[in-house]
């Protein structure tokens, strides 16, 4: 929940930086408002479906390499990999093989797809305990309490699966000792990539009109920053990452929907006006 605030409070708070700057320069038309809106409300609706999935269609745990476990995928789901930390000392922590792992696995059904991903721990998390219970079924009992996510570590993913069906996940690769074991879980999948970028779109071209035909100052960008954050949350957020993972979703839409909007709007505007001349 921390995380859920955090994210909107980061989109609100850009917002209403824009909206003062167009009050103060008196670029105010009305279709500044919706599209403003819109994209501070891009943020923290994809945030609520990447840290919120829902009820575990189903799930199961693998330890090595060569493991299989066989899932039931809906149509729209996501596949969520959450490393279970092996308890260590500080001592523990000299080999380095115990600070990660890596993983590719290879998922079978009606489809095939390659999934390769890390799970990483630091130096803080040495005594950090494994915050979901695994009963004897291999099935998830209970989440007793979020688990700490320092900057630096990795411990869930999640993976956009590319059909539906009964699956079969086999463990081809399995290297390092920082989890002593995986858990897989079939849940509900963040909007898709296609709706993020066209809804990004859509409203940066509106923005770029408003720049251009009524007079707004860099709405373009903001609207960019805002609205592309959606993307880069939408796959880099889970339920087990923390608020350093956020600010480098925002850092990353930064660079290319605020840059790449900037650009645009700035190359729009000089054009306009050299055909108004």
């Amino acid at each position: 929940m921390l995380t859920m605030g955090f994210t909107a409070f980061l989109a609100v708070l850009i917002g209403l930086t824009t909206a003062r700057r167009m009050v103060l320069n008196e670029s105010t038309p009305w279709l500044l408002w919706p599209v403003l809106l819109a994209s501070i409300c891009v943020a923290p609706a994809t945030a609520y479906t990447a840290l919120f999935p829902g009820e575990v269609v189903d799930s199961a745990t693998v330890a090595a390499e060569d493991d299989t476990a066989t899932l039931t995928v809906p149509e729209g789901h996501a596949l969520l990999v959450t490393g279970l930390l092996v308890p260590l000392s500080t001592a523990g922590l000299e080999d380095e093989d115990y600070l990660r792992t890596n993983y590719v696995f290879k998922l079978s059904g009606p489809w095939k797809q390659t999934v390769v991903g890390e799970v990483q721990r630091t130096s803080e998390s040495v005594d950090a305990t494994p915050s979901i219970t695994i009963d004897v079924t291999d099935r998830v009992r209970a989440v007793e309490k979020p688990q700490v996510v320092w900057m630096g570590q990795n411990l869930q993913d999640r993976y956009r699966l590319n059909g539906a069906g009964e699956m079969k996940v086999t463990v081809h690769n399995w290297q390092g000792k920082a989890a002593e074991t995986l858990l897989l879980e079939v849940v509900k999948d963040t909007p898709p990539n296609k709706l993020l970028l066209g809804a990004a779109g859509l409203l940066g071209l509106l923005a770029l009109f408003c720049d251009v035909k009524l007079g707004t100052d860099r709405l373009s960008a903001d609207v960019g920053f805002l609205t592309v954050v959606g993307y880069f949350i939408a796959n880099g957020i889970t339920p087990a990452g923390g608020m350093a993972s956020t600010l480098m979703e925002f850092a990353g839409a930064l660079v290319t929907g605020g840059l790449t909007m900037g650009i645009a709007g700035a190359v729009a505007e000089k054009l306009f006006k050299k055909g108004d001349a």
